[in-house]
Order: C-alpha cells, then sequence, then structure tokens
C-alpha cells in the first residue's frame, strides 16, 4: 500500500498531508452543511405538491358557492358548508401532522381586502352578492385560501 502511494504522490512532505487533511475537511464540512438542508427542501416541496391538490378543491369550492337568489331552499347551502367545513378540516389535520406552526397560520382569520369581499364572480354565469351567514362562509373560506397560498409560497418556512 505504502509503495503505491508513493508511486503515486511521490515523497510528500508533512505539509502535503496537513493540506491533503485540510482539504478533506472542508469538503466534509460542506457536505455536513449542505445535505441536511437539501433534504428539508425536498421534504417542503413534498408537502407542497399535495397542499396544491388541498387548494385545486378550495378554489373549486369558492367557485361553486352556491348563489342564495337562485336557491328556494337552503339544503344547496348547508351542503356546500359541509363541502368547506370538511375541506377545512382535512386541510387543518394534514398540516397539524406535518406542522403546528403551519396549522396554526392556515387557521388564523385575519381581514384582508381579498377576503372582505361579499361578490361573488363565478368562473360561468353573473356576478352575485352574498349577505349574512353565506357571506360570512365565504369570506372565511378565502381567508383559509389565501393562508394555504402562503403556505404552499414558502413551506421551507413552515415544515421543520
Amino acid at each position: 500500500m505504502r509503495g503505491l502511494l508513493h508511486s503515486l504522490f511521490g515523497n510528500p512532505q508533512p505539509i502535503d498531508i496537513w493540506l491533503l487533511l485540510a482539504d478533506v475537511a472542508i469538503v466534509a464540512l460542506i457536505v455536513w452543511l449542505d445535505i441536511p438542508e437539501w433534504v428539508h427542501k425536498r421534504r417542503a416541496a413534498k408537502v407542497a405538491r399535495v397542499l396544491s391538490d388541498f387548494m385545486f378543491k378550495g378554489q373549486s369550492l369558492a367557485q361553486s358557492v352556491p348563489n342564495p337568489q337562485e336557491q328556494t331552499d337552503f339544503a344547496a347551502f348547508a351542503g356546500w358548508l359541509a363541502a368547506v367545513e370538511s375541506w377545512r378540516t382535512d386541510v387543518a389535520q394534514f398540516l397539524s401532522e406535518k406542522s403546528s406552526r403551519s396549522a396554526s397560520a392556515f387557521l388564523l382569520i385575519t381581514v384582508s381586502e381579498a377576503n372582505v369581499t361579499n361578490v361573488v364572480n363565478p368562473l360561468e354565469g353573473w356576478s352575485f352578492r352574498l349577505t349574512g351567514g353565506h357571506r360570512e362562509a365565504y369570506q372565511a373560506l378565502l381567508a383559509y385560501l389565501t393562508n394555504l397560498r402562503a403556505i404552499i409560497e414558502k413551506p421551507e418556512v413552515y415544515f421543520d
């Protein structure tokens, strides 16, 4: 073995061995610091992909809010409200399994210009106004969607 090293490197001086060890230590330090960050970003990206599916379902719910002027019974809105509550529960449960910070951020309802509207602009048909419980449920859904979007945009902040 010593003969092989001698034929490859010649007769190394002690400083050469120290420099080689320093280089190996620097490379090991870089790898030791970068791999956990890479793994963390990869995990966060996986969670963000699942959250994108939840976002799509939530946006579909926001677009499918029943028009109270067209509904003669409360059943259509009650069904929509149950679907929204089921979606909110599913997202909150998923987030709480991954990170309590993300679950708290998702459930926090703040007043913003984006979620204080009472006008629904469906993809098909005319826009309409919501009042009372309809408006509050719709505004809460918009707040949850805004929070979920913020989590998806910066998943590395929320998931350790």
